[in-house]
């Protein structure tokens, strides 16, 4: 049987099984199931649950959300029942599906969900996962179009079954950004933590119950395990309403300007290499650094007798066919080009910025194109792509070495020397990757070096 085929008899099996909760022994059951948890995760988030349905309904999401809920609800046992709704419905109704769709929804109702992280993908093809946090053999999960919009360590919540020799995912998957999954662990422990106080508060009270603390420890561990899904749906929801509804984060500089990472190319010929390297060697605001190779551009004039300015508002570089201005707002860009204009007069062409904001570098692109005065020869797709792999080539050669908040201002490369550090620009690494390999003109950049260059082996 075909993989189409078989997908088209598991969907006709799902379709009998919502069927089949729609019948009066479930259909309160599975009412209040849904209920109480989009209640639950209306409370964190503060709103009414109408609210709630009506921003998962208006935006799509609704739809996985049915899917996520439904699964937990057929795979439960309702209170001190032997059987889950599941069961039932194989037991009593399943003889009517074909054996591949029987089979499958044993596997759904055999596997709990659990938190996974995707540690490479083939789109349209599959994806491999290990269970987040650990550094298990990641299990190859066959996925043709969920794969389509997952990228590299963004991770799931779902259910993973072994079906004839090959895994699949079961129905609903609930998806989380690197750094939303950075905080799961963080819950659970909360998490954990209350409970394990709530089984010792509860021994304290019935002292005729012979339980170690290793006993509490493990009972504890058990009943988090039991309410994991809960946890990741309640996230997941907490994580869309934020996205949907929460102010757009505003980052700034230190002259609280908008950061706009940006870079200025300034066409030249070579015969004035000599002159514009004499200029720049002579200005006063600018220092030269050897071991980049590069012109610091500050904000005052460079005493050479204590440290310079602590605020580098650009770097300056020169090759053979351009000067190159890279600043971090849109302010530099004109305050710099402005300043390079007046020292090197007749000696430098017209400016070109691109900006790391890849629209409006697409626009700048499309401009200059039509202007024979900025660029006489149009840049084809593959020009293109080399502009913009040169540019963040640059720009992270630079971040290695620049503050960054997210590891608590030390520097990329300095974390990666310090053992207890390490686990932090790892993380920092995967949260690059996979915000850049969701924006379709970066998706083509390889960030291997940036492991190589900081001495970090790649976790796959």
């Amino acid at each position: 049987m075909t993989t189409k085929k078989n997908q088209k008899e598991v969907n006709k099996a799902i379709g009998h099984l919502i069927k089949y909760a729609e019948g009066e022994v479930w259909a309160d059951r599975h009412a209040q199931c849904f209920d109480e948890s989009l209640s639950a995760a209306a409370a964190l988030c503060d709103i009414h649950i109408d609210e709630l349905a009506q921003i998962l309904d208006e935006h799509n999401y609704m739809d996985m959300t049915f899917a996520y809920l439904f699964e937990q609800f057929a795979t439960s046992v309702w209170d001190n029942e032997e059987f889950c709704m599941l069961d039932t419905f194989i037991k009593n109704r399943g003889w009517r599906e074909s054996p591949y769709a029987r089979r499958y929804l044993t596997g759904l109702g055999a596997n709990e969900v659990q938190f996974w992280e995707i540690v490479s993908v083939k789109q349209g093809s599959y994806v491999d996962v290990v269970p987040y946090g650990k550094k298990d053999k990641p299990i190859r999960v066959y996925e043709r179009a969920g794969s389509k919009n997952i990228n590299q360590w963004d991770c799931l919540a779902a259910r993973v079954i072994l079906l004839d020799g090959k895994y699949g995912f079961g129905g609903a998957m609930l998806l989380f950004s690197p750094g939303q999954a950075e905080e799961i662990p963080q819950v659970v422990d909360l998490v954990l933590q209350k409970l394990i106080k709530e089984q010792q508060q509860f021994l304290a009270e019935s002292p005729d119950l012979n339980r170690t603390e290793d006993d509490i420890q493990a009972m504890a561990r058990l009943e988090a395990d039991s309410i994991l899904p809960d946890l990741l749906f309640n996230q997941w929801i907490a994580n869309i309403y934020l996205a949907l509804t929460g102010p757009t984060p505003t980052l700034v500089n230190r002259d609280d300007e908008l950061l706009l990472p940006s870079v200025v190319k300034f066409a030249i010929e070579e015969k004035n290499t000599h002159a514009i390297k004499q200029q720049l060697d002579s200005a006063t605001n600018l220092d030269f650094d050897p071991i980049t190779e590069q012109w610091l551009w500050f904000a005052h004039e460079v005493d050479t007798t204590s440290a310079p300015d602590t605020t580098v508002l650009g770097h300056i570089i020169l090759d053979q066919k351009h000067l190159q201005l890279r600043v971090n707002s849109a302010e530099r860009v004109n305050r710099g080009c402005d300043y390079l204009q007046k020292m090197l007069p007749g000696l430098v062409g017209p400016p070109l910025t691109m900006h790391e904001n890849m629209d409006a570098l697409m626009a700048q692109s499309s401009a200059a194109q039509s202007s024979a005065a900025e660029s006489p020869q149009p840049l084809n797709q593959s020009e293109f792509i080399e502009e913009i792999t040169a540019h963040l080539d640059q720009h992270y050669k630079n971040t290695l070495d620049e503050a960054i908040p997210a590891l608590d201002n030390w520097t990329p490369r300095a974390c990666a020397q310090q053992t207890e550090r390490r686990d932090a620009v790892i993380q920092w690494l995967k949260n690059l990757e996979n915000t850049t390999a969701k924006n379709p003109a970066l998706a083509h950049y390889d960030f291997n070096w940036m492991w190589e260059e900081l001495g970090i082996k790649r976790p796959v």
